[in-house]
């Protein structure tokens, strides 16, 4: 009798065990029907070993499965509705039916091998870029599962990150992430190696592949690497009147100004106009910069050199620069062409840059590269690259 009831116990104990692993794992929360209305969520949602639940990445709450009442019996701060004791009402191994009072939520079980075999054969890994009412959206499908998307235009930088699936049978794209117009089922319509069209709930996104990631260089050096003092000797520039008659017949220079996204690894670009009035009588030159954004230009700033002004800036039209030093000399090619210039690498404070300085051609840099510091920690990486010398 009492060999049949250890037995007994050890039965129980391990379905309750059983029925807790089935329930353990990763689940796509598919819809759900609350007083008879349903709602499609597509939320990923996982059942934690160790008690947690976490929803599209992030922790939201605890859970545990009550054997008695055949339910799990969750705590959740960010969902008051999915707290509380929830009827286990189907179980098995693709499917997961929860149900508290008149709410039902539906899970699909999430298969990674699968999820991986198929994102990877959708064509839709890798960046997407289009653009929407003047805002410039990014879209990053990583593989096996992971989604970013970036968007900017209006002066700030929104990145919301997430996980996605494609679901061959019906050419279904499911994003589960926070807040994005891609939130839930989308119906990929036509897919190449150049473009995507996504039917969304709010209609049809035509985005384009972005090809090539962007090369970034490596600014390793802190102001700490550089002299106090840098030996201005070794500057290319030297002699004013030669800027002067160098710069006489230039009317503008045009730059293409790149800011990193790193999120998405590629470049935000805008466009940059310096206009040069060079007065040989003073002498002096003038750089009035402007920027491009679409059809709208405007004027940010004003550098002149001459009558006492910048007199020693042998990096004039850049402020003035104490602590650098000369990294080489080398050939670089940007948009208006190929230009000898001398490397030099700065610091101004926690500001790191790096410039290529033409060497016969004073106060025009070929290429410069900035990397700014940002608090809690961040930085910014900016290059500007000469695209046209207007004469």
């Amino acid at each position: 009798m009492k060999k049949a009831l250890i037995l007994t116990v050890l039965f129980l104990a391990g379905s309750v065990f059983a029925q807790a692993e089935k329930i353990t794992g990763d689940w796509l929360l598919t819809s759900v029907v609350m007083n008879g209305e349903t709602k499609d969520v597509y939320n990923t949602f996982s059942f934690a070993k160790d008690g947690n639940m976490v929803t599209m990445g992030i922790p939201f709450g605890t859970w545990k499965y009550d054997s008695k009442a055949n339910a799990v019996i969750a705590a959740s701060k960010f969902g008051k509705g999915f707290s509380g004791k929830m009827e286990v009402a189907k179980l098995s191994d693709s499917e997961l039916v929860l149900k508290k009072d008149n709410v039902v939520y539906n899970f699909q079980r999430l298969d990674k091998k699968k999820i991986e075999k198929e994102n990877g054969g959708s064509q839709l890994s890798g960046l997407w870029q289009y653009d929407y009412d003047g805002l410039h959206t990014y879209l990053k499908f990583g593989l096996p599962d992971t989604f970013t998307s970036v968007t900017t235009g209006d002066g700030s930088v929104e990145t919301i990150n997430g996980s996605w699936l494609f679901l061959p049978e019906d050419n279904d794209l499911v994003i589960s992430a926070i807040s994005t117009p891609f939130r839930g089922k989308n119906k990929i319509k036509e897919i190449s190696a150049d473009k995507v069209v996504i039917v969304t709930k709010d209609g049809e996104v035509v985005a384009t592949k972005v090809k090539k990631s962007s090369d970034v260089d490596s600014l390793a050096f802190t102001e700490d690497d550089l002299p106090e003092e840098g030996d201005v000797s070794k500057l290319p520039w030297q002699d004013f009147g030669l800027m002067i008659e160098k710069l006489s017949p230039v009317k503008y220079l045009k730059y293409r100004s790149g800011k990193l996204l790193p999120k998405v690894n590629c470049f935000e670009y805008s466009g940059i106009i310096k206009k040069i009035k060079v007065n040989r009588e003073k002498p002096s030159v003038v750089f009035s910069n402007s920027t491009i954004v679409g059809t709208d230009t405007s004027q940010y700033s004003q550098k002149i050199k001459g009558n006492l002004q910048n007199s020693y800036n042998l990096f004039f039209p850049m402020d003035e620069y104490y602590r650098f030093r000369i990294a080489g000399h080398e050939k670089v090619k940007v948009p208006a062409g190929e230009f000898q210039c001398t490397v030099v690498e700065a610091a101004d404070g926690d500001d790191k840059y790096k410039l290529w300085m033409i060497d016969d051609l004073p106060g025009v840099y070929a290429k410069i590269v900035n990397v700014s510091e940002l608090p809690f920690g961040k930085s910014e990486y900016s290059v500007q690259e000469l695209e046209e010398i207007k004469k």
